[in-house]
């Protein structure tokens, strides 16, 4: 079996979805962050990001069935456009709640924050299940 391609589980569909979720988690964090720091600066608006509205979207308009090269002389996976929308930081410039023109809701921010660690972890979780289950798949198989 000269011409095999060794398999790569580690860019399975599922392991690269969990690793862009992880990647969009902490990055809404480090911004919920910068906004609990900036809650007395005056005139600092809060800041988030658009990643888990466009993650979602994404999610439900993906195809079932993702064509994989194995070989470098298969054709490559057609593609139609761009990869869809990239997700953004926006500032939230709709509110104020203080006289400074500070919009920052420090109950709101640890909320966000706390839903936002809830998520992480639950994926960081899975993502270390599914690794877990190719090491078992890899090493116990051998037996």
């Amino acid at each position: 079996m000269g011409g095999d391609v060794p398999l790569d589980l580690t860019r399975s569909s599922a392991i690269d979805i969990l690793n862009t979720a992880l990647d969009g988690a902490a990055s809404r964090l480090y911004l919920l962050a910068d906004n609990v720091a900036n809650v007395d600066t005056p005139g600092y608006k809060r800041v988030d990001t658009s990643f888990f509205d466009i993650f979602s979207a994404m999610l439900r308009t993906r195809p079932a069935l993702t064509l994989t090269r194995t070989d470098p002389r298969h054709l490559p996976e057609p593609r139609s456009g761009s990869s869809g929308p990239e997700p953004r930081v926006y500032t939230d410039t709709s509110t104020s709640q203080r006289l400074d023109g500070n919009n920052v809701d420090i109950e709101y921010e640890m909320a966000k924050m706390a839903e936002t660690t809830v998520l992480y972890d639950l994926l960081a979780r899975e993502l270390s299940s599914r690794i877990s289950m190719l090491r078992t798949a890899a090493f116990e198989g051998r037996r």
